[in-house]
């Protein structure tokens, strides 16, 4: 495929770079890591493999030799051959056919995984944010191969339920777990975390986001040594406006740690942006692994339901 227009900010993502933390080099990968693993499963992938990661104003794609695709979480009006698209279902393109994507309707990020996946160099094991060496971000004309694979599924139209589609919600519920420095806050402010209603800054980025609301204060001030840090850490800095570390997080941080995304809601968060607002449910650890598990199950059946079709189909 060739990148007729590159779009604000599109970069292959996948699940990152897991074992070199201790080394300084951070995880990175995809921001919603549920709709990258619901778009790979449609198309018969790996779970993880790497999908471009879309933000608005989108890519204009053409395509230059057959495959199968499907676009995965935000909704960003896609269009294809000038006839809209709809998100989580599979597509079959042909030589000369286009992808863009017209208008803003939900979400932050959407991706655009395909049947084999990208042909793209890998880095200490992950093809996260890589394309060519030094540029991580796609630009116009670049050239994009696809690996080839089987399409008798993408004939099927086959899609899949709303369960793992997002909704877009005026004030979008978060569940934390207590941190490392959850006792520091004092007690006026661990009230307003759990009832009060932050807004994401546009200062906010795949490094973290900056929540603006009530101030959070700590009791005592002092310092602390820095502290292993991950995507999902909510950090207290001294202006008392907290900070969500996001997919590109650094891996050490001074600031108190005083709670930690459920890993269920990090794909929610991640499909947040600017000028969103967010409440923050604190829950206990067992309940957030509970949560997860049934994600887990849910992926499973979904997994096992494209298998099914897939065999049929063959």
């Amino acid at each position: 495929m060739i990148i007729a227009k590159p779009g604000l900010l599109s970069t292959f993502q996948d699940d990152g770079r897991r074992k070199y933390l201790a080394q300084g080099i951070n995880r990175g990968g995809a921001m919603d890591r549920l709709s990258l693993e619901a778009g790979n499963i449609l198309l018969g992938n790996s779970p993880f493999e790497a999908a471009m990661e879309i933000h608005f104003p989108g890519p204009e794609i053409l395509f230059e030799e057959a495959c199968a695709f499907t676009i995965t979480g935000a909704d960003f009006g896609a269009e294809f051959n000038h006839k809209a698209l709809l998100n989580y279902k599979i597509y079959h393109a042909e030589t000369g056919d286009i992808l863009k994507f017209t208008r803003k309707n939900a979400g932050e990020r959407a991706y655009l995984s395909v049947a084999g996946g990208f042909r793209i160099p890998a880095w200490l094991g992950s093809k996260s944010a890589g394309y060519s060496p030094g540029n991580s971000r796609l630009k116009v004309g670049d050239k994009v191969r696809v690996n080839k694979t089987a399409l008798s599924i993408a004939e099927s139209g086959f899609g899949i339920s709303r369960e793992f589609q997002m909704i877009k919600k005026p004030v979008q519920k978060i569940r934390f777990v207590a941190g490392n420095e959850w006792d520091l806050l004092d007690k006026d402010s661990t009230y307003h975390f759990q009832k009060g209603i932050y807004e994401i800054t546009p200062n906010s980025d795949r490094m973290g986001y900056r929540l603006s609301g009530k101030k959070l204060e700590v009791v005592n001030p002092h310092q602390l040594l820095s502290s292993a840090v991950s995507f999902g850490t909510i950090q207290l800095p001294p202006d008392g406006q907290m900070i969500v570390l996001m997919a590109d997080a650094q891996t050490t941080g001074g600031y108190p740690r005083i709670g930690f995304v459920a890993e269920v809601d990090l794909p929610v968060l991640a499909q947040c942006g600017p000028g969103q607002s967010v409440t923050f449910e604190k829950i206990e650890f067992e309940e957030a692994e509970n949560l997860l598990e049934i994600r887990s199950h849910e992926i499973k059946k979904l997994k096992a339901s494209v298998n099914l079709i897939r065999n049929k189909a063959g």
